[in-house]
């Protein structure tokens, strides 16, 4: 099962520069696969990257 990786292309623009759209779906594939690296990585520590990621989204969010 894939899962949604940590940055989108839209993220990606926004803090660097606008992508062409061969860019645009090459990022998409990049994106995926370097957040499941760091899946793997954040594993092997005993770490749920992925409760942690929810985790900082929802206190980034109330600091609005």
């Amino acid at each position: 099962m894939t899962r949604e990786p940590f940055a989108t292309t839209a993220d990606l623009q926004e803090y660097w520069r606008t992508l062409t759209p061969d860019e645009i779906n090459r990022a998409k594939i990049l994106l995926t696969l370097a957040s499941d690296r760091l899946r793997m990585m954040a594993q092997r520590a005993g770490v749920d990257l992925d409760k942690k990621y929810k985790l900082i989204l929802v206190v980034f969010m109330l600091a609005r």
